[in-house]
């Protein structure tokens, strides 16, 4: 199982989690975070209570470790029991991040900041905003994600109030992207540019006027952001906030900069990729493919979601067969789990893609290989070809459960992909 697939399912636990979390989020927030969660789970469930880490029953957690952790052990089982019940699915997965937070601060490797953030994002979901702001203060005072975002969701709510604490906080704790700035409110950041530009050195004035600029385009004030990102590319050509400025303004300008740098052959910067990203973008996505082509006969690395957002390109153009195309070099450049690449080519071109992943197995390929080939093979009707390959996958990676699990309905003559 890849690192992507295990970090995937640790966020269903925490979010199936909230039922009870959000209902103990602040007697954990006064208690957990003094360090006596057990007890106070015990008294608040009625339950017996737990030694540090216990799970009872079934739920016996493995230990933890390097590539496996209990948020991995406990998304497993939570996945499986979601299939057939999934009320208990969301008290078990309650259950076992409790034992996880009791465990991780019994050992030492969850810390009051971390326990208060999976509070925080709880209060949020709620809707309590103020429980959340009195909550990172006073343990994540320095976490300016928190912030930003509890400044968007009660931005979105009319809480303004808060949103301008929060926001006023976050900026204290340094630079904030102009763009997200925008989305919450515009004229407030533009304020505060305007007092950041005031108090900056000669020096670095036009730099921070980029991201000026950056504001000016969400407000409609396009002609004055135009000027500012000429103004800084005369003298710094390289400027890169400065160029997407220019692009997103003037394509033609912006496409002919990209050319002169890329003749220029700045070892520092890759803006043969900015080009490639600004063609399929602007519905060119040949003149991008033969600059990728381009770029990779020259020893450069190109991976495979460079070829994979290509072939969005394509299909965004109507260039279906380049999209195909496109997304066969992705398949056949990919390293880890093939699905971004196999969803749209069974959708466009399942025998192909059937052809192409037959041939990587052949090489003695991963179970994420294997199992997009019993998938493949299914949809095309040969179910016993396709049993096959999930024993492979199942055989090659006996803890990954979508492989059992498709394995076990097949075998049963169910549908793995039926509702």
């Amino acid at each position: 199982m890849t690192p992507e697939r295990n970090a995937s399912r640790r966020w269903p636990l925490v979010l199936a989690g909230g039922a009870l979390l959000g209902a103990a989020a602040m007697f954990f927030a006064r208690e957990v975070l003094d360090g006596r969660g057990h007890e106070v789970v015990a008294r608040e469930t009625g339950a017996a209570p737990r030694e540090a880490g216990e799970v009872r029953g079934s739920d016996v957690l493995a230990e933890p470790g390097p590539a496996r952790t209990h948020l991995d052990v406990a998304s497993e089982r939570v996945a499986v029991l979601d299939g057939g019940d999934p009320a208990r699915a969301a008290a078990d997965a309650s259950d076992l991040l409790l034992a996880w937070v009791a465990r991780g601060r019994a050992e030492g490797w969850l810390h009051d900041q971390q326990l208060a953030e999976i509070i925080f994002w709880q209060l949020v979901g709620q809707g309590r905003y103020e429980d959340a702001w009195e909550l990172a203060l006073r343990h994540a005072p320095e976490q300016q994600h928190l912030y930003l975002n509890l400044a968007s969701h009660a931005h979105r709510s009319g809480a303004f109030a808060l949103r301008d604490r929060a926001l006023e906080h976050a900026l204290a704790l340094g630079w904030v992207d102009p763009s997200f700035l925008a989305e919450i409110d515009a004229n407030l950041a533009l304020a505060r540019y305007d007092q950041m530009i005031a108090g900056a050195e000669p020096t670095d004035r036009l730099a921070l006027q980029v991201g000026y600029a950056q504001l000016l385009i969400e407000l409609g004030r396009t002609d004055e952001a135009l000027a500012i990102a000429c103004s800084r590319l005369a003298n710094h050509p390289n400027d890169e906030a400065a160029i997407d400025v220019l692009c997103r303004l003037d394509l033609t300008a912006g496409e002919a900069h990209l050319r002169r740098l890329i003749a220029a052959r700045d070892p520092q910067n890759d803006w043969t990729r900015k080009l490639i990203g600004l063609l399929g973008e602007n519905g060119r996505p040949a003149e991008a493919a033969q600059w990728l082509e381009t770029l990779q006969s020259s020893g450069q690395p190109v991976h495979a979601s460079d070829w994979g957002e290509l072939g969005d390109a394509f299909i965004a153009s109507g260039d279906t067969a380049g999209a195909v195309d496109a997304w066969l070099v992705a398949l056949g450049s990919e390293s880890g789990d093939p699905d971004e690449w196999t969803n749209p080519l069974s959708q466009y071109a399942p025998d192909k893609l059937l052809a192409a992943l037959e041939a990587r197995v052949s090489t003695g390929e991963h179970d994420e290989f294997w199992g997009a080939l019993a998938d493949a093979r299914w949809k095309s009707g040969k179910t016993s070809a396709a049993i096959d390959a999930w024993k492979q996958a199942a055989a090659l990676d006996p803890s990954d459960n979508e492989w059992l699990t498709k394995l076990a309905l097949a075998e049963a003559g169910k549908d793995p992909f039926g509702d």
